[in-house]
């Protein structure tokens, strides 16, 4: 397996000073001192085909005619995901993460309409429009549903994302105002393709974490990051360590939105987790803590004192 030797060293410390004098607000909350327990994500091999899982690892898929909507939800069939072009109108977003046990996500603001997904308590969801007592949401087919307002807990996180017109409701009641307070936004000087690119991590929130899996039935934080690139038309290596040696090297203080991050979980030496910074001090990856694909702080101790490589594409 390689080791980190070939890769230019990451300074964690410059980046936690760097997140601290930035994002005030994320800096309050995760103290000075943050705390975490270990880390239990899995190791993705470096070079070569993964080995077999043991057998208890392992997870049937769905059909690959069925695409899974947030956190395990109700399938939808045919829902294939659209491209947005470079000059696609942008919307603001901001995270929110379901704050009941069971949260219901419907075709429209009424409870009498078509059920979509049915999400669990802890899920991180992207808020795109405010429809009343209703927040919309982006779904994993690239099209919105609706939750109540009262089942979502706003997260101090907010961007712009480009929506492709033919397949989201532009006509919807746009998030002009987010309850974030403004320190807390990253929405302004983004580029279309990071706001592309930011879109299309977020379609996966909650999509189940499966070992070795590469599609949005199930993946592996790899594949996370091989097929939100990839939608954008560039194809990165499989592995996390072969991922790691691609794109411009990124110094702790200089992240932005749509750098992939590499970790060393272990401390073993060789990359074994990767994920998509999206700002304020945030990353975006498949967790095997979460079971899903799902928003972490860099700044929580067991991602901070792993993080050995960033890269620009």
């Amino acid at each position: 397996m390689p080791k980190l030797r070939s890769i230019p060293g990451f300074s964690a410390a410059a980046l936690a000073g760097a997140l601290f004098v930035t994002c005030p607000l994320l800096a309050r909350a995760q103290g000075a001192t943050p705390k975490s327990p270990s880390s239990t994500l899995d190791l993705t091999l470096d070079t070569g085909a993964p080995p077999v899982p043991p057998a208890a690892a392992r997870r049937e898929l769905p059909s690959r005619n069925e695409t899974v909507l947030p956190s395990r939800g109700v399938p939808n069939f045919g829902g294939a995901f659209r491209q947005a072009p470079a000059a696609a109108p942008q919307v603001l977003a901001q995270l929110g993460s379901v704050a009941v046990p069971q949260a219901e996500i419907r075709v429209g603001r009424d409870t009498r309409s078509q059920l979509l997904s049915l999400v669990g308590a802890g899920t991180n969801l992207a808020v795109v429009a405010d429809g009343g007592d209703w927040w919309g949401v982006l779904m994993v087919n690239d099209t919105m549903g609706w939750i109540r307002k009262s089942a979502l807990r706003m997260i101090d996180y907010r961007t712009r994302i480009s929506v492709p017109t033919e397949a989201f409701d532009t006509a919807a009641p746009a998030l002009d105002s987010s309850p974030a307070p403004p320190d807390a936004s990253v929405a302004a000087g983004l580029d279309p393709r990071t706001t592309a690119l930011l879109r299309e991590a977020f379609t996966y929130l909650g999509v189940p974490y499966v070992w070795a899996g590469n599609t949005r039935n199930g993946l592996d934080c790899s594949g996370f990051v091989c097929s939100v690139f990839g939608a954008l038309g560039q194809h990165l290596p499989r592995h996390s360590g072969d991922q790691a040696r691609v794109g411009q090297a990124v110094s702790g203080t200089d992240l932005r939105p749509g750098d992939r991050l590499y970790f060393d979980m272990g401390n073993r030496g060789a990359i074994s987790h990767c994920g998509i910074y999206i700002g304020n001090g945030m990353f975006i990856h498949a967790s095997t803590n979460h079971g899903r694909v799902d928003v972490d702080s860099i700044l929580k101790r067991n991602y901070l004192k792993a993080l050995v490589a960033a890269r620009r594409s």
